[in-house]
Parts: structure tokens; C-alpha cells; sequence
């Protein structure tokens, strides 16, 4: 055994400064985005992947910070849920308007249209319905919350 403290030990070790750590991990995080042109997509989560399985030993929130601070963050991409989901199974219904939006009676005809417009946590659904002889509306705003 040596006759050295402990904290003798560790005081000669010289320190790995922070800023040539950072550098050379933007050096990797640069060399996974150039390997391939679709990782030029690649957000924090899939960089501290690749990191990890080229065996470089960091955090999520030291790759995140490097990388926002080098501009390298990419917005993620927003995929609305729709309420309309197509069966490609189901039959599909028959036309029965054929572009001939006159109508000669009351209540012959009527049209509707459904609109998702997305607020924060909650999504309001405008129905409208309009009958074509006295294009009337009756209106209804329904209120759903997806969470």
C-alpha cells in the first residue's frame, strides 16, 4: 500500500475539465448526425442511444443541453388524433345529393359537416347541419375532453 490520503489520491488526479468533455461529445453527437442523412432527424432521446451503443457513458439532460445549445434540437413533429378513423372494410355509403344541391321541398335535403378544432387539453366539435330549401342552420357545439 501506498502511504497516501485519500484525498492526497484524488487531489493528483487530474481533473477532466467540463468544457473538453463537452466538446468532445459534440464531436460524437456531430459524427452520429453526419453518418446517415435521415439522423439529421434524430432528437436527445435517440442521440444518448447511439452514444450509448458506441459505449460513451453520459446523461439524457448533458446531451439535451449540449445539443440545444448547438442548435442541433429538432422540433418534434405534432400528429393530430382525428376523431375520423377510415374502415376499409365498411361499405361505403351511396351519393345520393350527386352535386344537385336544389331542393324543391322542405326537409328533402339536408347537409352536415363535422369540424375538430383542438384547444389546449380539450377538443370542441362544431356540427352543422343546413337544409338546403331554406338554408336553415341548426347549430351544436359539443364539448369532449381527451385526455
Amino acid at each position: 500500500m501506498l502511504a497516501v490520503s485519500e484525498s492526497g489520491y484524488y487531489r493528483s488526479l487530474k481533473p477532466v475539465p467540463r468544457q473538453e468533455h463537452q466538446q468532445s461529445l459534440l464531436v460524437k453527437i456531430k459524427a452520429i448526425i453526419d453518418q446517415h442523412e435521415d439522423n439529421s432527424n434524430y432528437g436527445s432521446k435517440r442521440i444518448l442511444l447511439a452514444l450509448t451503443q458506441a459505449d460513451v457513458k453520459t446523461s439524457y439532460s448533458t446531451v439535451y443541453r449540449i445539443m440545444k445549445q448547438n442548435g442541433l434540437l429538432k422540433k418534434a413533429k405534432r400528429h393530430p388524433n382525428g376523431i375520423t378513423r377510415e374502415d376499409a372494410a365498411a361499405q361505403k355509403s351511396e351519393n345520393l345529393i350527386k352535386r344537385d344541391f336544389s331542393a324543391t321541398e322542405p326537409n328533402k335535403k339536408w347537409l352536415s359537416d363535422i369540424t375538430e378544432v383542438p384547444l389546449c387539453r380539450w377538443q370542441t366539435l362544431f356540427i352543422r347541419c343546413t337544409g338546403l330549401l331554406q338554408r336553415r342552420d341548426c347549430r351544436n357545439g359539443n364539448r369532449r375532453q381527451y385526455a
